[in-house]
């Protein structure tokens, strides 16, 4: 079920209405929290931080990709991290965090490559 709701959240972000993904994406990571499934409440929450961004909601926004990469950390989840990873460094140096920003992408990059993509990317 929380893999049609996030679906359904997709498309509605997609056709521009955001609030109405906001409302789906929200109830996903209610559903996940109760069936203590990290990988949907980690998903559900890039995705809110997703809208928010949209919404020029950066700092909210970053909240939320924070608690999405420290799931993905205790989960060890190096397909979650790599892609968490950039959009909290995007949005650190949206917010002039330059410093922070740098070693989180030199952190993807080494997870990367881990993945076996030798580029970094």
């Amino acid at each position: 079920m929380q893999g049609a709701l996030a679906s359904q959240a997709i498309i509605q972000k997609k056709w521009g209405n955001l609030e109405k993904a906001m409302e789906l994406f929200k109830y996903q990571e209610k559903l996940c929290r109760k069936l203590k499934y990290l990988e949907g409440i980690a998903n559900s929450l890039g995705a809110q931080a997703e809208v928010l961004r949209a919404w020029g909601k950066i700092e909210k926004a970053l909240i939320l990709v924070k608690e999405q990469v420290r799931i993905y950390r205790q989960t060890e989840s190096l397909f979650g991290l790599r892609s968490a990873i950039p959009f909290q460094a995007d949005i650190l140096q949206e917010l002039g965090q330059f410093t922070e920003a740098i070693g989180l992408y030199t952190e993807w990059k080494k997870i990367s490559q881990k993945l076996g993509d030798i580029r970094g990317q």
